[in-house]
């Protein structure tokens, strides 16, 4: 897990096929609505890093 974000829905995101035999059997696709409660916290960490432009 980077971030705490697994391998799969990592994978799913940035629309990279996975090749491993366990994970193609025992995974399912997220929805939009999982992926977005997964990826969220992430985003915000990365928006408080830019600096705002007043």
């Amino acid at each position: 897990m980077k971030n705490d974000i697994a391998f799969e829905p990592r994978c799913q995101v940035m629309g990279h096929e996975i090749d491993n035999v366990n994970v193609g059997i025992y995974t399912n696709e997220f929805s939009i609505e999982q992926l977005e409660k997964i990826f969220t916290p992430v985003q915000k960490k990365i928006l408080a890093l830019i600096p705002k432009i007043e």
